[in-house]
């Protein structure tokens, strides 16, 4: 992800969609890290250091909405009116997981 590039022959530069779907799978299993690091299910204590998987879950929500950059802005609405745009959610929410 850091690169955008897609390794083999030819190299290539990813396109937001792919790089968008790696971040998204990236999230999902961070998310999972750090539940199961803080359940208290299991019997053995995690020694997972929780804000570092914080850190790289605030990271896949800023390439998320990188890939959302270019995102229009809807024409029929009124400045005080106008509907976030996907790339400000997801950046907002980035910004409160890294203050976790």
């Amino acid at each position: 992800l850091m690169a955008s590039t897609v390794y083999g022959y030819p190299m290539q530069v990813m396109t937001l969609y792919e790089k968008r779907q790696i971040a998204e799978h990236s999230l999902l299993a961070l998310q999972e890290a750090i539940q199961l690091s803080t359940s208290s299910d299991y019997t053995q204590k995690s020694q997972t250091i929780c804000w570092e998987i914080q850190f790289m879950t605030g990271k896949c929500y800023e390439k998320i909405a990188s890939t959302l950059r270019e995102e229009m802005y809807s024409l029929n609405c009124t400045e005080d009116a106008r509907p976030a745009r996907s790339y400000e959610t997801i950046m907002t929410t980035a910004i409160r997981n890294y203050s976790k």
